[in-house]
């Protein structure tokens, strides 16, 4: 039987300038992704076990003064292009161990997608103001792999392939109207008050695959009450 529990915390640091030469600022935010798993050595010969992470996501926003950014209190929509992906994966794997030496495993993953992007700034001309949020989606998808130890030397290598899995997502898209050039001021002009301008709303269908992944875990021991580990 054996459990373990982790997290691990990102720090990126992605900054520039746009065309116009106006500094964007750290466009990367630091987040973090927790992870769990449990096995439970159910006969000599079978186990079960549970598996929790959050393989893939994403988390920017442009706050500086540059063309990501919109700073027009005129316009209903303010701030920076933002991009936010959140994804969980609960994996129910089932092992056979022939031997002390070798195990084979396969099972079941249960996969959740979250999305939001937000376009805000000059760069993206009439999108500007556009919102894409998905709202959260679950799916499922497959997992099998074979390992291989000899306890005696902490040897332990490990081949995981994790399948692709479709998501059919119903999203919202939402383009302010105000994000076509001129007609702010046009609008102004003529008295009418651009915030209150109503959007282009559309619900429907979309795709979206999360990959699929082949990993190579090794474990050897190196000297006494030394490990070494590559993945």
């Amino acid at each position: 039987n054996y459990f373990e529990a982790g997290i691990s915390v990102l720090d990126p640091e992605v900054k520039g300038k746009d065309t116009s030469g106006n500094q964007t600022g750290d466009m990367a935010s630091d987040y973090y992704f927790p992870h769990a798993a449990l096995k439970i050595q159910a006969t000599e010969h079978f186990s079960v076990g549970l598996i929790y992470d959050q393989p893939f996501g994403a988390d920017a926003e442009y706050s500086a003064n540059s063309a990501f950014v919109e700073n027009n209190n005129i316009l209903p929509f303010q701030g920076g292009t933002s991009v936010t992906v959140d994804t969980q994966n609960l994996n129910l794997l089932f092992g056979y161990q022939p031997n002390e030496n070798w195990n084979l495993y396969a099972g079941a993953v249960y996969q959740t997608v979250d999305g939001i992007v937000l376009l805000r700034g000059t760069t993206y001309s009439v999108f500007n103001g556009y919102d894409f949020k998905t709202g959260e989606d679950e799916s499922v998808g497959w997992l099998a792999g074979v390992a291989y130890q000899i306890p005696e030397i902490a040897l332990k290598a490990s081949l995981t392939y994790r399948s692709e899995i479709d998501h059919k997502i119903n999203i919202k898209e939402d383009l302010s109207l105000l994000g076509f050039p001129g007609l702010t001021s046009v609008l102004t002009g003529l008295g009418v008050d651009a915030s209150k301008l109503a959007a282009l709303s559309v619900d429907k269908k979309t795709k979206i695959t999360t990959p699929q992944s082949v990993n190579l875990d090794l474990q050897t021991g190196i000297m006494a009450n030394t490990v070494a580990f590559a993945n």
